[in-house]
């Protein structure tokens, strides 16, 4: 029985002696397999930083080759547009305010809302001078208030819209322009659908771009040669 517990003990202790050594290797071996996975997911937040950064010089790569592409697109849409006024000049007429005795009896408008001033038959008024709309109607002769002068003459900030319909509002239309006191006015002339009149629908440009729009309307009070006239008196302040 001695015998027996001896060798019990004897096992007992030598298991004893092989956990203590093994221990130490399980605590350390557990230890470097934290380190290593600690060590895994730096690298592996480090490898996601680098594509990010990757990504964010390849998108900031690529908007500065948009706008380089947006500036060269500008920069020939603007020597067009140049070439255009070129083109107009070389087909514009010339007009020149003749100084007519029946011009000395026009009445002068200024309309600052438009940057634009004009001599009109002393039968029109302003019907409105706003920042959209400079318009001169036929002054009407009835005191009904509900009777209402026709409208001929509108300058207006360049829309292409706006120049859409009323080019849509014409029939035979020519294209036409003309320099005036060294300005550039050129569009179309045509006969209105609505009542057979002469009608005109020119732009205001100044270096390529186009800065008002002028709808005009031949009415009798212009006269003889009534639009050249009428518009040899236009003058655009530039702004």
């Amino acid at each position: 029985m001695n015998r027996i517990t001896s060798i019990f003990l004897f096992v007992l202790l030598g298991a004893g002696a092989v956990a203590a050594a093994i221990v130490p290797f399980y605590v350390m071996a557990n230890k470097d397999r934290n380190v290593l996975a600690t060590n895994l997911e730096m690298i592996k937040e480090r490898a996601a930083t680098i594509e990010s950064e990757k990504q964010k010089l390849a998108d900031e790569a690529n908007t500065r080759v948009q706008e380089a592409n947006d500036e060269v697109s500008k920069a020939q849409s603007k020597i067009d547009a140049l070439k255009e006024d070129q083109r107009l000049i070389g087909i514009s007429e010339r007009l020149q305010n003749a100084g007519s005795r029946e011009l000395l009896t026009w009445t002068p408008m200024v309309s600052m809302q438009q940057h634009v001033s004009v001599l009109v038959p002393k039968s029109s008024s302003v019907e409105s001078d706003t920042g959209d709309l400079f318009s001169v109607m036929i002054t009407p002769t009835s005191t009904d208030p509900y009777v209402h002068g026709e409208t001929w003459l509108e300058v207006l900030p360049y829309n292409k819209i706006k120049e859409d319909q009323l080019l849509s509002s014409m029939t035979s239309s020519t294209e036409i322009a003309f320099t005036v006191n060294k300005q550039l006015l050129a569009g179309h002339a045509g006969v209105s659908v609505s009542d057979g009149s002469r009608i005109y629908v020119l732009t205001y440009r100044d270096l390529g771009e186009q800065k008002s729009l002028v709808f005009l309307k031949e009415i009798p009070a212009l006269g003889k040669n009534g639009a050249q006239r009428f518009l040899a008196t236009l003058a655009f302040d530039g702004e």
